[in-house]
């Protein structure tokens, strides 16, 4: 199954680091087959609400090779920040990178 998912366009940017899909594979197979089907229910986006102007500040991430999430937050009242040589996953593939930008919302936020 997970190599039939990671095999979406949504994830291509994993093939170029094969060590970390290798090992993001391997630690999905110690997961609960079931746990992982609720999260992936409860989490799809056709069940999430659609909200344009949140009651508290947002940051929203995304991976410049993401090409189906990088202008879903466009109408959003939220800061938006790209995040370099990544994809869907970005806080796995450039994890510095998605701290550093956190790091720097938090302080202008505060």
């Amino acid at each position: 199954f997970f190599c039939s998912w990671y095999a979406q366009p949504l994830f291509s940017s994993l093939y170029k680091k094969p060590q970390l899909l290798k090992a993001l594979i391997k630690r999905r197979l110690n997961h609960s087959a079931h746990a992982l089907a609720a999260v992936m229910n409860q989490l799809c986006l056709s069940k999430q609400p659609h909200i344009k102007e949140p009651h508290c500040p947002l940051l929203f991430l995304h991976g410049t090779e993401d090409e189906k999430y990088k202008t879903l937050y466009d109408d959003i009242a939220c800061t938006v920040q790209s995040i370099e040589e990544c994809g869907h996953m970005c806080h796995l593939e450039n994890p510095r990178s998605c701290a550093h930008a956190v790091l720097n919302w938090l302080e202008g936020s505060c």
